[in-house]
């Protein structure tokens, strides 16, 4: 692949995000030219009015950028909603148009969304190759239609959590576990009230313990007022951090508590796996894959908060078994998920897709 070729990759406004920190943590180790092309809301609370005059101005931006930039490559960072396959497929439409190579690739699943093949067909479906985060939603992208390559892969985790957490690997050597985290957007689908309730049911037993709840969102104030009311202890909210402090929380603490229902691949539990923590999630997404080639702890059907606290009080007493899971889940990491190695598959799978390899 070139190494002077021009590549275009879309990214939300809104830095809060999965697809915002992908972007982010992938873009410094392209070899290519990068020019990030922002889409979507400026703001949470945008109103209708104003969503809609971004939408009207979307094609006309996007051009100007083609024009601008004459990218030889557009990489679009989507989901699989209506929305998005609106949005997004837009963008695939008119980079075709220009007959310009295009790398769709899909970061959030909503499985309905299949349904709407006529929108596939003309948006989604015209990507050269399309890159998704579980074997189930490439299998299901081929029952429906979608003739190109399509390839599986993991989000990266930004280089400095490496950097950090190899710089403070005392932090392996914890003698218990106690420190607790919930990392995500606070909302009901990612699963905090069953996190509170489990840590709940904990608290009283093991009063030394603590959770620390990392992120904002929707539902942030009703769990807020949830602790309260329920006078659950040792609960700290801290919004959403960036930066030093992230890496300091996710060094200090020692367990990932995530029992969502609709995921991707999240970020937060890879960049957790690469802080030596020990997860307890759900088999959504990919993490059903990721847990097959590394047992990285729990992985949960049910969403009863009592299963959930039982592994949390499997993993308080049992130490050295879970010592061993944090340092393979961290080894792990390095090997699959810096964003380096992430980078440089993409652009491999950018240079396939233009025959040279």
């Amino acid at each position: 692949m070139s190494l002077k070729q021009t590549i275009i990759i879309t990214a939300p406004y809104l830095i809060n995000g999965g697809v915002s920190a992908f972007v982010g943590n992938i873009t410094p180790f392209f070899r290519s030219n990068i020019k990030v092309f922002h889409r979507g809301s400026k703001s949470p609370v945008e109103s209708s009015i104003v969503k809609a005059r971004s939408f009207i101005l979307l094609p006309y931006r996007f051009l100007f950028s083609v024009w601008k930039h004459k990218p030889q490559c557009i990489i679009v960072n989507t989901s699989l909603s209506i929305n998005c396959l609106i949005r997004d497929g837009l963008i695939v439409y008119l980079s075709k148009l220009f007959r310009i190579k295009v790398l769709l690739i899909i970061h959030g699943f909503e499985e309905d969304s299949l349904k709407q093949i006529r929108l596939l067909k003309l948006g989604y479906f015209r990507s050269d190759a399309i890159i998704v985060l579980a074997d189930i939603f490439r299998d299901l992208l081929v029952n429906v239609g979608y003739k190109q390559k399509i390839y599986v892969q993991h989000n990266p985790v930004h280089h400095d959590v490496f950097e950090y957490i190899n710089a403070n690997q005392s932090c392996y050597n914890n003698s218990s576990f106690k420190n607790f985290m919930f990392f995500s957007r606070i909302e009901i689908d990612k699963g905090i009230f069953i996190a509170l309730d489990a840590f709940h049911l904990l608290v009283s037993e093991y009063p030394d313990i603590n959770l620390t709840v990392i992120g904002d969102g929707q539902a942030l104030n009703k769990a807020k007022k949830y602790v309260e009311d329920k006078l659950i202890p040792s609960i700290t909210f801290t919004g959403f951090v960036t930066g030093r402090e992230k890496l300091q929380l996710l060094s200090r603490c020692d367990t990932l508590l995530f029992p969502t229902s609709k995921e991707g691949l999240p970020i937060s539990v890879l960049e957790a796996m690469a802080a030596g923590q020990i997860i307890v999630t759900r088999p959504v997404g990919g993490l059903v894959d990721l847990f097959k080639i590394c047992k990285f702890g729990f992985c949960i059907s049910s969403k009863d908060p009592k299963d959930f606290s039982y592994a949390m009080r499997e993993i308080i007493e049992q130490n050295e078994k879970f010592k061993k899971v944090r340092l393979n889940n961290a080894e792990f990491s390095k090997q699959y998920f810096h964003s380096k190695i992430i980078a440089q598959r993409i652009e491999g799978i950018i240079a396939d897709m233009n025959g040279e390899c």
